[in-house]
């Protein structure tokens, strides 16, 4: 899945390709990092994927996110903790998290260059 994901951006494949795949993709990916996370905590590790993300709700506010950070907006941090609800357990957790962490100590700049990493790690255009 990731190949197809991988060989659909480097063709510059159309958005809605791209989405979807990523869609399958983190369904696949988000049960075995979970997995992973709770292996070093001794906590049973999930047999199928317990996260599904709609993202055609995260990704306009991953790009309204964007530009609040852009603008240095203090709204960050509620469109932030918003995606944070949506991804809970997801493979983007962690990484929105981190941008979290950034916004609540103004870090804006931080937090727009985490955002952008998320964004080049998903192949979803900004």
């Amino acid at each position: 899945m990731a190949a197809e994901l991988e060989q659909a951006c480097q063709k510059n494949a159309s958005t809605p390709v791209i989405r979807s795949l990523l869609e399958r993709l983190l369904v696949e990916l988000s049960s075995v990092i979970t997995g992973l996370a709770r292996i070093g905590a001794g906590e049973t590790v999930p047999t199928e994927a317990s996260v599904i993300l709609d993202m055609t709700k995260v990704q306009p506010l991953l790009d309204q996110l964007a530009a609040q950070l852009t603008e240095i907006d203090s709204e960050a941090y509620d469109t932030v903790q918003e995606l944070l609800s949506l991804t809970k357990d997801s493979s983007l957790a962690s990484a929105l998290q981190k941008i979290a962490s950034a916004v609540t100590d103004y870090e804006f700049e931080e937090a727009e260059i985490a955002l952008r990493a998320l964004q080049i790690a998903v192949c979803t255009p900004t």
